[in-house]
């Protein structure tokens, strides 16, 4: 019984191991967000997906904007942005382009992957002016 009770709690660990998104890669992974609390006077989506791809090892990876308010965005794959583990889970989407810093920083994005949130800061382009924050709850789906 007792040999049966540690294969048990041992098959129990290894499962939540492999399940454990900070423990793998996020490889061709999409990111569904419902934005809580919209702006009604600024824009504003209701629901966006992200299509990332991060490798652990090299803690570096793309991510892009695959859908927003349902509709395929037209171009996705033009625009991609980086990704980066910054802290237990939380990582920082980044514009990639090499002359973002030159236009000034227009948005941020955070993905907490413990809390399932995505927290995305917009900046007035060329300023360093927070103009608005959104926080979304996020689940991972496929397409």
């Amino acid at each position: 019984m007792v040999l049966l009770m540690k294969k048990f709690s041992l098959t129990i660990f290894f499962v939540f191991f492999c399940c454990n998104v900070s423990l793998a890669d996020l490889e061709n992974k999409f990111l569904y967000c419902d934005v809580q609390k919209p702006d009604p006077d600024y824009f504003k989506p209701k629901n966006l997906v992200f299509k990332i791809d991060y490798k652990k090892q090299a803690n570096l990876g793309t991510g892009y904007f695959y859908r927003l308010d349902g509709a395929e965005m037209p171009g996705w794959k033009d625009s991609p942005f980086g990704v980066q583990l910054v802290d237990n889970n939380i990582y920082h989407l980044y514009p990639k382009a090499k002359d973002a810093e030159a236009w000034g920083r227009v948005f941020d994005i955070f993905i907490n992957l413990d809390e399932m949130k995505t927290y995305i800061n917009l900046y007035e382009p060329g300023e360093n002016i927070n103009i608005k924050r959104f926080e979304s709850n996020c689940k991972f789906v496929t397409y």
